[in-house]
């Protein structure tokens, strides 16, 4: 197991921080329901302040959208139709029915049935569908106020040195997956090539929690092309390499080959399609051309985004 650094501790400290605070802050304010807070809080709290921010304010509208449905919801209910033993049954079928048609629209309002199946069972406890409406939307809010707050204040990251950061470690497992793959170690290749498409799925969400930070969204794209054209190469070189390693290609062994490894193997010491024909339908010499093609093409691609790595605005 890696061990864990700096960068990766914090967001599970900003995330405890702001659950605390979100609670006693609760407490004070002398809201029933403190854990409704502590829990809105971890829901929405984000590695980079711009993603906690799109959060909260997603989470917000979405309980707002539930709480309002359901108090509507519940003023029909005192309608004679919707009297009867089924009469529950029938008020929550009214309630959901229009918010899971939101969501097939904005699926981020996700929270918007919670609210309102929360605010209905207050009306079948006895309690009023208004004053748990209220409460509802207070601790939320709090909640979410508190996470984006911390994610602001409290050692803030940052989604241009996040890429960067991600994008470093992106190049290591690659080019480790490369070496794995011409020792012919299936598992452990299979193992890093698992690591780094998180990576690169991480890597991938960064531009959307951008749009709220003050960082140059253009070269972060740009970073984040390079690393999606950098992943696509490496992957195929792997996958060539493994083939030509089950065929027993005599051509692994040759000094070309293991001049273009060389340099793309190494980046796996530094934190800084093309399918594989079949054995017995393809020749050694051209899985040995399509292999040199692929190395390049990964070569290529590892430049470019160590290139877009070394930018300026992408100093850890």
């Amino acid at each position: 197991m890696p061990a864990l650094d700096r960068r990766q501790l914090l967001p599970a400290l900003r995330l405890v921080a702001a659950a605390l605070l979100a609670y006693g802050l609760s407490t004070l304010a002398g809201l029933p329901e403190g854990y409704w807070a502590a829990l809105s809080a971890v829901i929405v709290s984000r590695p980079q302040p711009g993603a906690a921010l799109q959060a909260g304010a997603d989470r917000l509208v979405g309980t707002l959208l539930g709480a309002g449905i359901a108090c509507l919801a519940a003023l029909a209910g005192q309608v004679p139709f919707f009297a009867g033993p089924w009469s529950d049954l029938l008020l929550l079928g009214a309630a959901l029915l229009p918010l899971g048609l939101l969501l097939a629209w904005r699926e981020a309002w996700r929270t918007a049935p919670i609210a309102a199946i929360i605010v209905l069972s207050a009306g079948t406890r006895g309690e009023g569908a208004l004053g748990a409406a209220l409460l509802r939307v207070l601790e939320i809010g709090l909640g979410g106020l508190v996470a984006v707050a911390v994610a602001r204040f409290l050692l803030p990251g940052h989604s241009d040195r996040e890429a960067a950061v991600l994008a470093r470690r992106l190049l290591a497992r690659s080019a480790a997956a490369l070496a794995a793959a011409e020792a012919g170690d299936e598992a452990g290749c299979s193992a890093l090539q698992a690591e780094a498409r998180a990576l690169q799925r991480r890597l991938f969400r960064l531009p959307d929690s951008a749009r709220w930070e003050r960082v140059d969204r253009a070269a972060l794209a740009e970073l984040v092309r390079a690393a999606g054209r950098f992943g696509l190469s490496c992957g195929f070189a792997v996958r060539l390499l493994l083939a030509a390693r089950r065929a027993g290609n005599p051509a692994l062994a040759g000094a070309a080959l293991k001049a273009r490894l060389a340099p793309l193997t190494a980046l796996a010491r530094e934190e800084a399609e093309v399918p594989a024909a079949p054995a017995g339908r393809a020749s050694a010499e051209s899985q040995a051309a399509a292999l040199g093609h692929v190395l390049a093409l990964a070569a290529r691609d590892a430049g470019a985004l160590a290139e877009a790595i070394g930018g300026d605005r992408f100093r850890p």
